[in-house]
């Protein structure tokens, strides 16, 4: 899963809605947790992202890879995580913490990589483990600890597991729509009923009769929501889910949405 950090300020209430597309998915155990969801506020447009955000997520995609890439040939650092944090290329256009923010996210998945290609999670785990004894910013020790428990599951600690991805704030309590038509990607620019308005107890159209809104509660592995499962067809198809998310204040956070699949907020 690949994940782009976006800075937003979250008010009393915010409305989530996602536009997943789907191609394929592969199954994953999940595990219910109850949940309740918050009471709908009227649906309102997300204003588009600031001048100083677009920069950011703009040549994230790019240089994630290409800064990945650099030196990992006979480079055995991978496994000294301060320093590979310390020497990580840099993104242009980034403030020094954004850039940290972003070198951490490429040791991390460099450490990975290399952990699950010599089939040693293990040791990896324990330099994790190590990283995270110091305190860490929010945005960097939310990545470290949703790979820590990856590392867990893997070295054969499912609760263990657990224990991190449910102090991550996954979002666990969605309402689902779909399958919708998406042949070769038609309709992911489409306009459906969900993005006009939304009514959780309406009957739409789908991509092969009427579908309505469904519930779906609980944190499959990882905190991924298995779309591929919930859907039928589950290629060529779109799914829109929606979320309500309450804060007592107005707080700056950051938002991470994944996808294996085309996805829009």
């Amino acid at each position: 899963m690949s994940e782009r950090p976006t800075r937003t300020t979250l008010g009393c209430g915010l409305l989530l809605t996602a536009i997943l597309a789907t191609v394929a998915f592969s199954p994953a155990p999940a595990e219910a947790q109850s949940g309740a969801l918050v009471a709908p506020p009227a649906p309102t447009k997300s204003a588009p992202p600031s001048r100083a955000t677009r920069p950011a997520t703009g040549v994230l995609g790019p240089l994630w890879d290409s800064a990945w890439r650099a030196g990992r040939e006979g480079d055995s650092g991978v496994w000294d995580l301060e320093g590979t944090i310390a020497t990580a290329p840099r993104v242009p256009g980034l403030s020094d913490e954004d850039a940290t923010i972003v070198a951490t996210e490429i040791a991390l998945r460099r450490l990975y990589e290399d952990a699950t290609a010599i089939g040693r999670p293990d040791r990896a785990l324990a330099l994790v483990e190590q990283y995270l004894r110091t305190p860490r910013h929010p945005s960097v020790e939310g990545p470290a600890r949703h790979l820590l428990g990856i590392l867990r599951h893997l070295a054969g600690d499912p609760e263990g597991a657990r224990r991190e991805w449910s102090a991550l704030g996954f979002v666990t309590d969605v309402q689902l729509i779909g399958p919708f038509e998406n042949e070769r990607g038609s309709g992911f620019s489409a306009e459906y009923e969900p993005e006009r308005s939304i009514d959780l107890t309406a009957s739409l159209p789908g991509k092969r009769g009427p579908i309505e809104w469904r519930r779906f509660e609980g944190m499959g592995l990882a905190g991924q929501i298995e779309l591929g499962e919930m859907i039928r067809p589950a290629s060529e198809a779109l799914a829109y889910l929606v979320t309500w998310i309450e804060v007592p204040e107005e707080t700056d956070a950051v938002l991470r949405v994944g996808s294996t699949g085309a996805y829009k907020l």
